[in-house]
């Protein structure tokens, strides 16, 4: 599994150099068979732009702060499963 630090962007006002790189990173590991998860959305420009290169499994702020697991689960049943879905890991 991949864990791609959304951190290393400027935040909403992400630059072309660092699109392609993300971009280069999940097609590369796409190529490898290889999960990737991206931590640390914060915004739903952060969320259209993951879809658009193909990173469906991410966590952050966006959706929740940390929780732990029983809440999570309760979320999960409350909400019918979240906007991504990630892959089976």
């Amino acid at each position: 599994i991949l864990k791609i630090d959304m951190h290393f962007l400027d935040g909403e006002d992400t630059s072309d150099r660092g699109n392609n790189i993300l971009h280069s990173v999940v097609r590369m590991a796409e190529e490898l068979q290889t999960p990737v998860i991206t931590e640390g959305v914060e915004t739903q420009h952060q969320v259209e732009f993951l879809r658009q290169i193909g990173c469906h499994c991410v966590q952050g702020y966006y959706y929740s702060k940390p929780v732990a697991v029983h809440v999570y689960e309760r979320l999960q049943e409350a909400d019918g499963g979240m906007e991504f879905q990630c892959p089976a890991i």
